[in-house]
C-alpha cells in the first residue's frame, strides 16, 4: 500500500534528520515508526484476513483494571442509571417479552 502524507518542512527535516541518525532511508524510518505503533491482530482474524475493528485493545481497561478498580467502575455506571424506572415482575414473564410471537 501507498500512501501520501504532506509534511510540513520542519516535519521533513525533522524526519530526515531522525532516518540519518538512525542510518536509515526516510521511507523505511517512517514504515518502522508506523510499524512499531500498529495493534496486534488475533490469529482468527489473521485466517480470515479480517481486523475486527469491536476487539478492545490488550491494554483496554477491561483487561488491566483491578478488581477493586472495575466493580469502582460498575458502581458509577449504576449511579447514573439511578433515575431509570424500575421494571414490574410482570415485566420479564414470557408472556410479555414475547407478545408480539402470539
Amino acid at each position: 500500500m501507498t500512501v501520501t502524507i504532506d509534511l510540513t518542512p520542519t516535519e521533513q527535516e525533522r524526519v530526515m534528520a531522525a532516518a540519518r541518525q538512525k542510518r536509515q532511508d526516510p521511507a523505511e524510518f517512517i514504515k518502522n515508526l508506523i510499524t512499531a505503533h500498529l495493534p496486534e491482530i488475533a490469529d482468527n482474524e489473521r485466517q480470515n484476513g479480517i481486523a475486527a475493528p469491536h476487539m478492545p485493545d490488550r491494554n483496554h481497561f477491561y483487561f488491566t483494571a483491578t478488581r477493586e478498580q472495575f466493580n469502582g467502575a460498575l458502581d458509577e455506571v449504576a449511579q447514573m442509571n439511578k433515575s431509570l424506572p424500575v421494571l414490574t415482575e410482570a415485566a420479564f414473564d414470557r408472556e410479555n417479552l414475547y407478545e408480539d410471537r402470539f
